[in-house]
């Protein structure tokens, strides 16, 4: 059904709303739509779980002085001062495993893992 549908200018609509509209369709851009298509609710689902976990975030962060930079994909950057690391990561768990829980009713944990460090290009690993 995803595959059939930009060619048939379906829109897709997930759990949450958001829309996979086909727009124009040529033959040079069809294989690529339709893989599109084929990913748009297991990725949007996904993204969805990270901006419901910001949200969640928001404030709790700021109580630490820290605060949400940026949303990347399934991923959430985070600025903090170094005394606060061990209170964000603990709080961000909670939130970025709960959340698909709360909304999918689902007993799979989705797991999440750290990487921290002074500039982007040089996060270090934390584990899981």
């Amino acid at each position: 059904r995803c595959r059939r549908a930009p060619s048939s200018g379906q829109t897709l609509i997930n759990a949450f709303g958001r829309k996979c509209r086909p727009g124009v369709v040529s033959p040079e851009r069809l294989h690529a739509m339709e893989n599109e298509f084929c990913n748009f609710f297991m990725q949007s689902t996904i993204n969805e779980f990270g901006l419901h976990s910001a949200m969640e975030l928001e404030y709790r962060l700021e109580k630490l002085d820290s605060g949400i930079v940026n949303l990347v994909h399934d991923s959430l950057l985070v600025e903090n001062p170094p005394s606060a690391r061990k209170e964000v990561v603990t709080h961000m768990r909670h939130y970025m495993e709960s959340v698909p829980k709360l909304w999918i009713k689902t007993p799979i944990v989705f797991s999440v893992d750290f990487k921290h460090g002074q500039y982007w290009g040089l996060l270090k690993g934390e584990g899981k």
